[in-house]
């Protein structure tokens, strides 16, 4: 996030509007919630506001099924990936499969997809500055406006998901 702050700055910007698909719509969200003198307007494509299920998000994953999901990279990395939850109308189509696995395998080793997974889950624990420090510290204040939009196929990524 301080990465978008300090690119902002070397070239002036006073406002921005940012794009963020999945994790890096969690990004977005975090970054327009500590800097909303920066923020013009997010536009979200398959975001969630949390990774991790709590009492106030019944949408994230619980701990268990993160574990689990980490261990399937582990496991699975060298295998043709399983799109039944973000694709589920490519699951019979291999070369598609195959296509995204490479993806994939060309961009991380399986120790750096599990951190970045991990870390795009559990990044809600960051603390969230919060314009009413009585509020409940699970509560994310964004204001700008936002334009959210996901797949219909997308089963693991709603825009119901993102605000809560």
């Amino acid at each position: 996030m301080q990465d978008v702050r300090a690119v902002l700055d070397a070239v002036g910007s006073q406002k921005t509007v940012l794009f963020g698909s999945s994790e890096d719509g969690v990004m977005c969200m975090l970054f327009a919630a500590s800097y909303p003198e920066h923020t013009a307007a997010l536009v979200l494509h398959g975001a969630y506001a949390r990774g991790l299920r709590s009492p106030n998000y019944p949408w994230g994953r619980t701990r268990e099924e993160l574990e689990e999901e980490l261990l399937a990279i582990e496991r699975e990395w060298d295998r043709p990936l399983d799109l039944s939850r973000a694709a589920p109308s490519l699951i019979d189509n291999m070369v598609e499969r195959e296509w995204f696995a490479g993806y994939l395998h060309n961009s991380a080793s399986p120790a750096d997809a599990i951190s970045l997974w991990r870390w795009s889950v559990e990044i809600d624990r960051v603390r969230y500055p919060s314009r009413d420090p009585s509020s409940d510290p699970d509560d994310v204040f964004v204001f700008c406006s936002m334009s959210i939009t996901d797949s219909i196929e997308d089963s693991a990524f709603s825009s119901s998901k993102a605000l809560t």
